[in-house]
């Protein structure tokens, strides 16, 4: 089995997710971490379906996915 290591200052999701309030708009955010315990909300980025349907989640992309 192959373990990975992260660096010490590298961000890895969670399965944590939560609604943050932007201005007027509730935005779905999931919890990020470091191994040091740092943490940050990041917003998850979502699909829109249509003006009748609700945005779906899209899930995240890497920084430098095309």
């Amino acid at each position: 089995m192959v373990k990975a290591k992260a660096e010490i200052d590298e961000f890895l999701p969670t399965m944590q997710f939560g609604f943050q309030l932007e201005g007027e708009k509730t935005v779905l955010c999931q919890m990020w971490v470091t191994p040091m315990g740092l943490t940050e909300w990041r917003p998850v980025p979502m699909v829109e379906l249509g003006p009748t349907r609700k945005p779906a989640i899209a899930g995240y992309l890497e920084d430098d996915d095309d």
